[in-house]
């Protein structure tokens, strides 16, 4: 979650904070498929 968030500071930094959380929503998402197929 810790890379997650570094990386997504790096596309975050000039976007309202709706925009934000929709994008880290989708972070998030991608984050546990990524884990999901690490499990499988």
């Amino acid at each position: 979650m810790y890379i997650t968030f570094m990386f997504a500071r790096e596309f975050i930094a000039d976007i309202t904070p709706s925009e934000l959380e929709t994008r880290i929503v989708i972070l998030r998402k991608k984050d546990q498929d990524m884990m999901e197929e690490d499990h499988l």
